[in-house]
């Protein structure tokens, strides 16, 4: 199934991978999974958050979680610094 019985919307998805995300007036979003980013990047989000993120996704193919992961690429693995 696409639809996500665990998963309402976007924000549930978000809330329960556990990334660190910046509150902001504004979000970065990537489309089409295309980015580029650094190894620091990715360290500095929690372990637990990938597994948890792992996990979602491999509930099968062309699922709406994988929509969710796609449109957060941008601001989970954006730089956070103490100005954000």
């Amino acid at each position: 199934d696409f639809v996500s019985k665990k998963y309402a919307d976007l924000k549930s998805w978000e809330e329960d991978m556990g990334f660190i995300i910046p509150d902001s007036e504004t979000m970065p979003i990537c489309y089409r999974g295309l980015f580029v980013a650094q190894k620091r990047q990715f360290f500095n989000q929690p372990k637990m958050s990938w597994e948890q993120m792992e996990s979602s996704l491999s509930r099968g193919d062309n699922i709406v979680e994988g929509h969710y992961a796609e449109r957060l690429w941008a601001p989970i693995l954006s730089d956070v610094d103490d100005e954000s």
